[in-house]
């Protein structure tokens, strides 16, 4: 009886840390930034609004396996847009070891993606007056 709860928690401690939803949670910051700085950014998944920031910004956003679309306004500049797509996250690689529970909790949860740290959006200046006759 003893081997026996000591083999369950030995192969629920393997899954635990096998799985993102544990090891690296379901939400993560990253950094908005634009070149110029000071540009009012917005951030939208699935045509769904996650948050507004004026660069430099961090966000705290929930993973998920969609893209991030981050388009960013700056007078002077024009319309400056950035897909951040996501990534697999390495720590679900753990669940290879213990089945597909890991890996469906892991997918439902969005902890087997993540984003880059940091986007940066760059701005092209407005071209000012008519444009150039040819």
């Amino acid at each position: 009886m003893r081997r026996r709860r000591l083999a369950c928690v030995i192969v629920l401690a393997a899954a635990a840390a096998g799985c993102a939803t544990v090891t690296t949670g379901t939400t993560q910051t990253i950094t908005v930034d634009s070149a110029p700085p000071g540009a009012d950014c917005t951030l939208t998944r699935s045509g769904m609004l996650l948050a507004t920031v004026t660069t430099p910004a961090p966000v705290t956003l929930k993973r998920d396996s969609k893209p991030i679309h981050v388009v960013c306004r700056k007078d002077g500049y024009e319309d400056g847009k950035v897909v951040a797509n996501p990534v697999y996250e390495s720590a679900a690689g753990g669940n290879i070891l213990v089945g597909s529970i890991g890996t469906a909790i892991d997918a439902s949860s969005g902890a087997s993606s993540r984003y880059l740290a940091t986007v940066t959006v760059p701005l092209t200046p407005a071209v000012a007056g008519p444009p150039p006759s040819r």
